[in-house]
């Protein structure tokens, strides 16, 4: 390509040496503790991609992992924007993104992106295809520009907004800030919210790492899955918090909401620097829970952040109507798809469908700013 930039794959991120200066700085998505949780979550399924440059130095990498039916989240499975039956080519298939929501763009401070891109993107369809992949996609990045370097590199369709972050950003001193910062009508029910919350006897504790989460954390969040017909086990989740445990243990916060000594709900964020990401939240759904969920989820991680230090608070992706409500701003989120040859009409028109079906939920135009 004319940079001097050669790809090397890695399955394992404490396998790639040197990367010190590259990850100085990395927001938590993009960090080696991040990584590794990925890395135990996937099952070892991950593999690196690793830009160099002529003296073998890292200059860049991102993340992917193979993709059969059944074996990841629908999050992360093109698969779910298609109506039964799916076209058959498309599995198995290479997605470069991780837990989160997050496509990886980790480039040494100082040198150009675009021709680092464009390797990694060549390697990422390169790889598919020797792995006999015929689809390949890079998932939840983050700039248009960055998704069309991808897509000539990639040699694949257009991108298109396939999600959208959702930020909640305030440098406020406290929780009525936030409040005070809300329409006057949504002012008004959030304080019922909360009123009614607090009148019922629940109340939110917060906790550092992992030590208050357990069975009865992983029954509530189990509890949530089946109520959307999500497959999971306790088992599954309690093996879930060790992973948490041995790599992200210190980013780690924990809301429980209790009445009268039983747990009703509870909710997993991460710290990133001054933003904290919600991710995981569980429920009593047999115990009447007076609006838990908005408690839970937005109002307690928002009154503890806005006392610690926050300014951003990430919600990730769905549920977009009450996170808006909220106070939250969509940021969208772009996929690029080298989809099977035989497929790729009906896949293209497919996203194009979906794209349009995203924008008009969120009010966001074509997802560049144009309406």
């Amino acid at each position: 390509m004319g940079t001097g930039l050669t790809a090397t794959r890695h399955s394992r991120i404490d396998d790639v040496a040197g990367t010190g200066e590259l990850f100085a700085g990395a927001p938590l998505y993009e960090s080696p503790g991040w990584l590794r949780y990925c890395e135990r979550l996937s099952g070892g399924r991950m593999t690196y991609l690793v830009a160099r440059d002529e003296h073998g130095r890292p200059v860049g990498l991102t993340a992917t992992r193979i993709v059969r039916p059944g074996q990841v989240m629908a999050l992360y499975d093109l698969g779910t924007l298609f109506d039964d039956p799916k076209p058959a080519a498309l599995y198995p298939n290479v997605v470069s993104a991780v837990s989160g929501s997050h496509w990886v763009d980790r480039v040494l401070p100082g040198i150009d992106p675009a021709p680092v891109r464009a390797v990694l993107g060549q390697e990422l369809a390169e790889g598919a295809a020797e792995l006999g992949c015929t689809a390949a996609a890079a998932l939840y990045v983050g700039e248009m520009d960055s998704a069309r370097q991808l897509s000539v590199a990639m040699g694949g369709s257009p991108p298109f907004v396939f999600a959208a972050q959702t930020v909640l950003t305030g440098q406020w001193s406290g929780f009525d800030g936030y409040v005070a910062s809300l329409k006057r009508s949504r002012r008004n029910k959030v304080r019922r919210e909360l009123r009614e919350c607090r009148e019922s006897g629940i109340r939110i504790s917060v906790h550092s790492g992992t030590k208050a989460l357990g069975e009865d954390t992983a029954r509530l969040q189990v509890a949530l899955r089946e109520k959307y017909a999500v497959g999971g086990s306790v088992e599954s989740v309690l093996a879930d918090y060790e992973h948490l445990r041995a790599t992200v243990e210190d980013r780690l916060l924990v809301f429980r909401a209790e009445r009268d000594g039983r747990l009703l709900g509870m909710s997993i964020a991460l710290l990133d620097g001054d933003r904290l990401h919600l991710r995981l939240v569980g429920f009593d759904y047999a115990q009447e829970l007076a609006f838990l969920y908005f408690n839970v989820l937005f109002y307690a991680p928002i009154e503890w952040g806005s006392r610690n230090g926050m300014t951003s608070y990430a919600f990730g992706t769905g549920s977009y109507p009450a996170k808006l409500a909220r106070g939250c701003v969509p940021a969208p989120l772009y996929a690029v798809v080298r989809w099977p040859d035989a497929d790729r009409a009906v896949c293209e028109e497919r996203a194009r469908a979906h794209e349009k079906a995203l924008i008009e939920e969120l009010g966001i135009g074509d997802g560049e700013g144009n309406s």
